[in-house]
């Protein structure tokens, strides 16, 4: 326990993570250690799928046999491709896993390519502020992301997924 402990430090949680170094969040691809962490967490503490209404937790959704004709849990781009092409972004920025979120897939169709700030207010139609602020939190999202610059957007998130990390890591040590 003590050689984890001297590795997962706070630095670790706010530098390393966060950043571009081996294992850290900030890269483009379909994932990395650092991205099956940020899932791990999600699973561990009980994160309701992002943009749902009836709490459906992304556990749920990795269990055998949920999978009907189509993949019940998608990688969905939180700034989408078409999107962030059109404003000139290549495919390493636009595929950085901060950009990254886990969604139902029937949200993913219904949102397609428009711009977050297009999308976010009629996904988030009728639920309170509060309803928001959770979801954001839960799912490592900065509040009013749907409006930031892109650059922003994805360094502020890195860091919010690096919390989550470490909140699961600190129910883990606490459960030892």
């Amino acid at each position: 326990m003590n050689r984890i402990s001297e590795r997962l430090t706070d630095d670790y949680f706010k530098i390393t993570l966060p950043g571009t170094g081996v294992g850290g969040l900030e890269v483009s691809g379909g994932g990395n250690n650092a991205w099956f962490a940020y899932v791990a967490a999600l699973n561990l503490l009980g994160t309701p799928v992002l943009f749902t209404r009836n709490n459906l937790l992304v556990s749920t959704l990795f269990q055998a046999g949920v999978d009907g004709k189509k993949k019940s849990l998608e990688k969905h781009h939180l700034f989408p491709k078409a999107y962030l092409k059109s404003l000139g972004y290549g495919d390493n920025m636009i595929n950085q896993m901060a950009n990254y979120a886990l969604i139902d897939w029937k949200q993913n169709i219904s949102i397609l390519d428009a711009a977050p700030s297009d999308y976010y207010p009629i996904v988030c139609e009728g639920m309170s502020e509060e309803v928001i602020r959770k979801m954001e939190d839960e799912n490592a999202l900065p509040h009013g992301w749907e409006n930031m610059d892109y650059p922003k957007f994805l360094a502020a998130r890195r860091k919010l997924m690096a919390d989550r990390i470490k909140e699961a890591y600190q129910k883990l040590l606490n459960n030892c």
